[in-house]
């Protein structure tokens, strides 16, 4: 139900749940409806959206206290490397790729540097291999220390007097011959002064262009028309303009305007191969976490659009670097406060929790997956099994798919995923496994838009997708309500009381038992009154689980870090919320269905699975006995003993 990065939604109220009245350990007669008799029903929240296709946190730690961060491939691997420098100890520290993660890192060379202005990545001689560059304004002083693939060697001067009173210096490959070049800028006269490489100085210095970039607010260097030499690239953040001045070789020919309104508004501009096409395109990053390409045809920059979004919000640096070794950068960020390294591969994944779910959301929570604790793939057969297997040994009749964030939202990947764990419900309910659990889906796209129209909509995918898919195998996969599939609708109550009174077709929605849930559910609330708390299957309870016949819900705590915190601990008992104003009051109602929230929601911190918690840190709170030892199967004792008292 937590809406992080690419969700918008804002759960609940925006602030913290008030302690549960200690008279309410037991539900007073008031509240009491008269006892169910018949069969009783448990269901659990299951959440779909866990992916791990792909390390996106790529190193923690590294850099800390730096005064420069830099990519470039300094060990002549294909990929490009994470590298810091220390100011105050000339100190630069290396974490080379693997291809899905930064290595660790180890230091280079120390003395290097102290006391420069700028400091730059580039292959200098040609091996392949980028070396370290230092420029020192006072007297244009360039010094390199090259790669030797493990360390960086002793350093020397290259060139003197080049670029004094510059206002930015660049490193770039302008001539073609694979060894990069000294390049410096002077804003007042648009003047760009080149020093080409012999592979083992720099060359005298001469102007390749005059008058290009005044008034400019950025300037780069990058091979935009894939001829092997970089050009000479500046942008105008007020209009979104970049111009192009083409390298002939020797110089830089006049420049032309290659894209216009494109960036205006973003907080850096870079230079990179985003498609692998040989060409650098342009990209411009936004302080939102929003990167926009225009890639290059050649001649111009074409249409921008949007390449990645939630990654970097927050972040202290960004950058492109061919980090996975595939032939065209990727987007990285660097966070100062921690360290971390963040990688995303958006030539598949247009946002961070596509790719790695635990790591972009910054999950903390090590879930038992065989027998191990540790991070999975919600798509991954084996896990669903042990899941379902698991699930079944509690007798829990049911997972209620949590869906509720639009049913495609973020490309879809969250859908994929539900529709493997039906799959493997129908395919084990088919091949005699009745015992198996089934499965309903909970829907909210109305939230955001609070058209009821959207609930009609979303509940024809249920019914196409779900209900009668062949993917699913079997209808009777599908847990039913009174004769028809249940669907759960997370809306506010204006949206539920807008559909209720639509007077527009409700052909699909018909087709189910519609049930509700909402940001949060409050004995003290008129919306919904107490005669309407028999209708809602959540989301928070932070009263503890609301008396009646029909349906009760049971959370073990609340802390979705967006102003809801319900702490485990009640009454000085931990997990006496779960206990005391959860399970007794289900067990002494005895409702016809009981909700459990959830098996596995860690994002809004729900969970009862079996887990580790060692490595949560600030508000979340640790599983710890009466002890207070670590306890990660705590959660899901309880819940187990608990259902089965309720099903006696």
């Amino acid at each position: 139900m937590r809406l992080p990065l690419s969700f918008t939604l804002l759960l609940g109220l925006a602030s913290c749940a008030p302690e549960p009245d200690a008279s309410q350990d037991s539900t007073p007669e008031s509240e009491s409806s008269a006892l169910y008799t018949g069969p009783v029903t448990t269901g659990i929240w299951y959440s779909t959206w866990y992916a791990n296709e792909g390390r996106y946190i790529w190193s923690r730690g590294h850099g800390v206290g730096s005064s420069a961060q830099m990519l470039g491939d300094v060990n002549g691997d294909g990929r490009a490397d994470a590298v810091v420098y220390f100011s105050s100890t000339g100190d630069w520290y290396v974490a080379t790729s693997n291809g899905n993660g930064f290595n660790s890192y180890t230091r280079w060379i120390s003395g290097h540097g102290v006391g420069s202005s700028t400091q730059m990545l580039g292959d200098v001689n040609g091996d392949g291999r980028a070396d370290a560059i230092v420029y020192f304004s006072a007297g244009g002083d360039w010094y390199v220390s090259t790669s030797s693939g493990s360390a960086f060697n002793p350093y020397s001067r290259w060139i003197s007097g080049h670029g004094v009173g510059s206002s930015a210096q660049r490193l770039a490959d302008v001539n073609g011959d694979r060894k990069v070049d000294a390049i410096v800028y002077f804003s007042a006269g648009g003047d760009w002064y080149v020093s080409t490489s012999s592979g083992s100085a720099f060359n005298p210095y001469s102007r390749w262009i005059s008058g290009h970039g005044v008034g400019s607010n950025a300037q780069m260097l990058g091979d935009v028309n894939g001829d092997g030499r970089a050009d000479a690239v500046t942008y105008i953040a007020s209009t979104g303009d970049w111009y192009v001045s083409t390298s002939s070789g020797s110089g830089f020919n006049p420049y032309s305007r290659w894209s216009s309104g494109h960036g205006i508004g973003s907080s850096a501009q870079r230079l990179g191969d985003t498609n692998g096409d040989g060409r650098a395109d342009a990209v411009a990053y936004f302080s939102s976490g929003e990167w926009k390409v225009a890639t290059s045809s050649g001649s111009g920059f074409n249409a921008y659009s949007l390449w990645s979004a939630g990654h970097g919000a927050g972040s202290n640096t960004q950058f492109l670097g061919d980090a996975y070794g595939k032939g065209r950068v990727a987007p990285v960020t660097f966070t100062a406060a921690d360290g971390t390294w963040r990688v995303l591969d958006s030539s598949k994944y247009l946002q961070p929790n596509i790719m790695n779910t635990w790591e972009a959301w910054d999950i903390r929570y090590l879930p038992r997956t065989h027998g191990v604790y540790q991070v999975y793939d919600s798509k991954d057969a084996t896990v669903i099994d042990e899941h379902l297997a698991t699930i079944e040994s509690a007798k829990i009749d049911f997972l209620l798919l949590d869906e509720t964030n639009n049913l495609d939202v973020d490309q879809g990947y969250i859908k994929a995923r539900a529709l493997e764990v039906c799959a493997r419900i129908g395919q084990k309910r088919s091949a005699g496994a009745l015992s198996t659990p089934r499965y309903a889906i909970a829907i909210g796209g109305i939230q955001f838009d609070h058209q009821p129209a959207t609930l009609e909509l979303e509940a024809v995918k249920v019914w196409n997708e779900f209900v009668q898919s062949a993917k699913c195998v079997t209808p009777d996969g599908y847990f039913q309500l009174d004769g028809k599939p249940l669907l759960v609708v997370y809306a506010e109550y204006a949206d539920r009381l807008a559909w209720e009174s639509w007077t527009g077709s409700k052909t699909a929605s018909s087709r189910f038992t519609v049930r509700w849930a909402q940001g949060s559910v409050r004995a003290s609330s008129t919306q919904p009154p107490q005669s309407d708390w028999r209708l809602y299957y959540g989301w928070g309870m932070p009263d503890g689980a609301l008396a009646n016949d029909e349906v009760m819900v049971v959370m073990s705590g609340w802390n979705n870090h967006r102003g809801w915190f319900v702490s485990r601990t009640y009454n000085g008992v931990r997990g006496g919320f779960y206990q005391q104003l959860g399970w007794s009051r289900v067990n002494q109602q005895r409702p016809r269905l009981a909700i459990i929230n959830s098996f596995n929601e860690y994002a809004e911190e729900t969970a009862v699975a079996p887990t580790d918690t060692s490595g949560l840190t600030g508000t979340s709170e640790k599983w710890l006995d009466a002890q207070g030892n670590l306890a990660p199967d705590m959660y899901w004792n309880m819940t187990v003993q608990a259902n089965a008292t309720r099903k006696q």
